[in-house]
């Protein structure tokens, strides 16, 4: 059994969970990214596997993202995202 912890539920007391974290992003000479900068580290892109485009709801608050699938050097993979609202790059946690 878990204990009552006191306090009143509340849409005020909820948070999303898994939002998108800010990164810095390095472009490459051509434009492409050549590394992001993720928690304090430097991470090289070794390749663009995918990049899509999201854009929505314009007639409230306009949401245009431009996203890319990042194979990095060690391995791994990243989503990212650039939000084209604010000039900001955004990596897509799951």
């Amino acid at each position: 059994m878990v204990a009552d912890p006191g306090a009143a539920p509340g849409a005020d007391r909820l948070r999303p969970l898994n939002g998108p974290r800010p990164v810095a992003v390095e472009l490459a000479p051509d434009g492409q990214p050549g590394a992001i900068v993720d928690r304090g580290r430097r991470l090289p892109v070794a390749a663009v596997r995918d990049r899509w485009l999201v854009e929505d709801e314009w007639w409230r608050e306009p949401l245009s993202r431009r996203y890319l699938e990042l194979l990095l050097a060690d391995g791994s993979v990243r989503t990212l995202y650039l939000d084209a609202v604010n000039g900001y790059w955004y990596a897509q946690v799951y």
